[in-house]
């Protein structure tokens, strides 16, 4: 789950 969390988490700052 956390995983799932930090994927979203690495995505939004890339696309930043």
């Amino acid at each position: 789950m956390m995983c799932v969390f930090f994927f979203f988490l690495f995505l939004c700052l890339c696309t930043a």
